[in-house]
């Protein structure tokens, strides 16, 4: 599961450089919380805080799957082995808080820009992960919390994250053979 912490570092990198936020400091890491596939509950927040909680999932839509194209390249010193994913997910992003609507909507449309090296989009693509389409709009519904009211804004993202693994296999080394190939010339043959 290297993919998921790499995925999940890059979001919430994206979440920090939205909203100019230090990804080592504390009130960053307070502000964007990983919430997890099997959480029983609703995450509980403070109804005055600003928080927003990320999850992430292999996408199940129609037309994004999951694909591994494998393919060997060989050398006379060596043969190098590459593997490459493409990793179809989706990241639901639930915004909470008195500035939930416009905290997501802020997200929404930096999400989609890419004005310089610390946008979202520069994050995600370091972290070779890209966009597939454009983000839903921002959903916005009051949930019932208790005897409480909250403010509660969902944003849906799909993502492809891009994997590329190579091993280099090294071969043994035998010196190359001077045949005659029946013309008179020698030529050099390299064994694998």
């Amino acid at each position: 599961m290297a993919w998921f912490q790499t995925v999940s570092n890059a979001v919430y990198q994206a979440l920090c450089a939205t909203f100019g936020v230090s990804p080592e400091s504390e009130a960053g890491m307070k502000r964007f919380v990983p919430a997890y596939l099997f959480q029983a509950t609703t995450p509980q927040a403070d109804r005055n805080v600003n928080v927003c909680y990320y999850d992430i999932r292999q996408a199940s839509d129609e037309g994004l799957n999951y694909t591994e194209l494998q393919y060997a390249a060989k050398t006379a010193q060596a043969a190098l082995a590459t593997v490459e994913r493409n990793m179809p997910l989706t990241v639901l992003f639930t915004f909470y808080g008195p500035n939930a609507d416009d905290d997501s909507e802020t997200f929404w449309t930096m999400i989609q820009t890419d004005l310089d090296s610390t946008s979202p989009r520069s994050v995600f693509r370091r972290n070779h992960i890209v966009i597939n389409g454009r983000p839903e709009f921002p959903v916005g519904l009051d949930e019932i919390e208790g005897t409480f009211i909250r403010r509660r804004c969902d944003v849906r993202v799909n993502l492809v994250y891009y994997d590329t693994k190579s091993k280099l296999y090294n071969t043994v080394e035998v010196p190359p053979d001077f045949q005659d190939d029946g013309t008179g010339k020698s030529g050099i043959f390299v064994q694998y």
